[in-house]
C-alpha cells in the first residue's frame, strides 16, 4: 500500500497521511497504521482489509491468490503429521506482542497453542515472535504458557543467548534483497550493527 497508495486513508475516523518513507501515520497522535493493526485483534485487521480493498482490489485480479491463500485446518493436521515438520506457534492474531501488556501477550500466546493443539492433537511447544519483537516479560509470559522454544530473529537482550529456551530464527524477507538475505544467514543475524 505505502508505495502505490493514496496520499491519505481515513481508517476509523481517523486520518493517515503517507510520509516520505511510504508509511501511514495518524495526523492526530502520529501513530503509524501498521503499528496500530499490529496491536489489534481480527476485527480491526478485518475491518483495515475492507478500507484499503478500494486501493488494492486484489481479489478481482487474481493475479497474487497464491500470496493470500492460508493453510487450511486440514492441512495444518496433515502438515503436522509429518515426520519432516513441527508446528509452531506465530501468535493468534499475529500482533506485535511486545506492544501490548505482559497479561495480554500470554492470553494470545495461549489461545494460539490451544487452537493449534486442537487441530493437531499435538503439545505445541514452540513459538516465533511475530515482527521478532518481544520484552523480557513476553519472554516470561511464553514461558508460562508452555512453551519451552522461544524463536527470535535477533536477539535483543545480553541474557538471551545464555537462555536455553531462546532460538535465533530466519525467514525469507520478501522485503531485503536477495543478497542481504544471503550475508543475514552467512552472518547469522539481521543486526547491522554488533550487539553490545
Amino acid at each position: 500500500m505505502g508505495k502505490h497508495g493514496p496520499a491519505e486513508i481515513v481508517f476509523r475516523n481517523e486520518v493517515f497521511r503517507k510520509n516520505r518513507h511510504n508509511s501511514y501515520l495518524s495526523v492526530k497522535t502520529s501513530a503509524s497504521l501498521k503499528d496500530t493493526l499490529r496491536a489489534g485483534g481480527f476485527a480491526i485487521k478485518e475491518e483495515s482489509m475492507r478500507t484499503l480493498y478500494q486501493f488494492a482490489p486484489f481479489r478481482d485480479t487474481h493475479a497474487e491468490d497464491d500470496y493470500w491463500l492460508q493453510m487450511t485446518e486440514s492441512q495444518i493436521r496433515e502438515l503436522a503429521a509429518s515426520k519432516w515438520a513441527t508446528i509452531g506457534s506465530h501468535g493468534y492474531y499475529h500482533n506485535d506482542l511486545s506492544k501490548m501488556s505482559a497479561r495480554e501477550a500470554e492470553s494470545e500466546m495461549i489461545q494460539s497453542k490451544e487452537y493449534l493443539e486442537k487441530i493437531t492433537g499435538n503439545d505445541i511447544s514452540a513459538i516465533a515472535f511475530p515482527y521478532g519483537s518481544y520484552t523480557r516479560e513476553v519472554v516470561a509470559a511464553a514461558k508460562r504458557a508452555g512453551f519451552i522454544q522461544l524463536l527470535a530473529t535477533d536477539f535483543l537482550f545480553d541474557e538471551d543467548s545464555s537462555d536455553d529456551t531462546m532460538r535465533e530464527r530466519f525467514t525469507v524477507n520478501p522485503f531485503i534483497s536477495v543478497n542481504n538475505q544471503m550475508i543475514a544467514n552467512i552472518k547469522g543475524t539481521y543486526a547491522t550493527r554488533s550487539r553490545k
